[in-house]
């Protein structure tokens, strides 16, 4: 992260929501649709510079997923998490 990222003003509220079709992927993605892992590490990783790595609970599920060394234990917990919330 450079000094400029702390520089910049901070995002409109208005485009700190994750897109309904984003979600869906991650979600589908969560249930077991292994062939959306790619497409849903790429989501996430777009949306970090907006939301950050854990501004969502699918932000969350997706920085254990994509993380080097995942912690299982919490990536299972935010994947309930997920899989909880009503779908948007």
């Amino acid at each position: 992260m450079s000094l400029l990222t702390f520089l910049l003003p901070k995002p409109e509220t208005s485009v700190t929501l994750m897109h309904p079709d984003h979600k869906t992927i991650i979600r589908k993605f969560a249930e077991g649709n292994v062939q959306l892992k790619d497409e849903a590490i790429r989501i996430h990783r777009a949306y970090m510079s907006i939301l950050g790595v854990r501004g969502t609970v699918e932000q969350r599920f997706m920085a254990e997923v994509d993380s080097p060394v995942p912690d299982l234990a919490l990536r299972a917990q935010y994947r309930d998490q997920l899989l909880k919330q009503e779908a948007n």
